[in-house]
């Protein structure tokens, strides 16, 4: 069944996935999973814990808040939020993250040392 939330999503999550890209086509192997993952946190432990786990990580994922709240903006025209901290609405933080998987699953992937 199609998901229309997700479908409205999809030019902006498009648009944040090249932020990902390490060559023309290309997306580094390790985003294929870590957005699942980051996905998969918010389902288990919440939105706020995940941020602050990602965030401790101190690398490269730490971008994935700013691309879901990029998507989360387009996509919540008249109510933009400023913080996914504060950020309740975990069915549609999902949506997002799922934006963004699928329009990350659209590059190829190469592994780091390619």
């Amino acid at each position: 069944m199609a998901n229309i939330v997700i479908d409205s999503m999809m030019e902006q999550a498009l648009i944040e996935a090249r932020r990902y890209e390490k060559s023309a086509g290309c997306i580094e192997g390790k985003y294929f999973g870590a957005i699942s993952s980051f996905g998969t946190s918010i389902v288990g432990s919440g939105i706020r814990s995940t941020l602050l786990f990602y965030g401790a990580k101190g690398d490269k994922f730490t971008n994935f808040e700013s691309s879901i709240l990029n998507i989360l903006n387009a996509y919540l025209v008249n109510e933009p939020v400023e913080n996914l901290y504060f950020y309740e609405n975990n069915k549609l933080t999902l949506n997002a993250v799922i934006a963004l998987k699928l329009a990350i699953r659209t590059y190829d992937k190469i592994e780091q040392g390619d």
